[in-house]
């Protein structure tokens, strides 16, 4: 729901003031590369880039919440734009970043490793 949720809000809040979004983004970024990306590449970009993000967000809403073979790379894929997040964001952000990037990519490594799938997942025997 974190994906769905985040898609309908670049839609409706970030869209509309994107590029002070992204403006507001790259004065807290730590990271002076990640500064000088989103001023050089983001901002000027803004709606196309929010566009994007709007799709993508939707797009991994749509593989988590499918249940099926989607859902690990959608997992994956969540997991790289959470660490992408980390790396843009403040130093307070990137701590949330990073944890949500450590549990996506574990729920797609135990997704790979078949224990999401299998009846001894949730508690019955075969």
């Amino acid at each position: 729901m974190l994906f769905a949720i985040g898609a309908v809000s670049q839609l409706f809040s970030t869209l509309p003031n994107s590029e002070q979004f992204y403006q507001d983004m790259s004065d807290v970024a730590w990271l002076p590369s990640a500064q000088a990306f989103i001023d050089q590449w983001l901002i000027p970009n803004s709606r196309a880039v929010t566009m994007l993000v709007v799709v993508f967000e939707a797009g991994a809403a749509i593989g988590i919440l499918s249940r099926r073979s989607m859902v690990r790379p959608a997992l994956m894929a969540g997991g790289a734009f959470s660490v992408i997040g980390a790396i843009t964001a403040s130093p307070a952000e990137t701590i949330g970043y990073g944890l949500l990037a450590a549990v996506l990519f574990w729920l797609a490594y135990e997704r790979r490793n078949g224990s999401a799938d299998s009846p001894t997942s949730a508690g019955q025997e075969g």
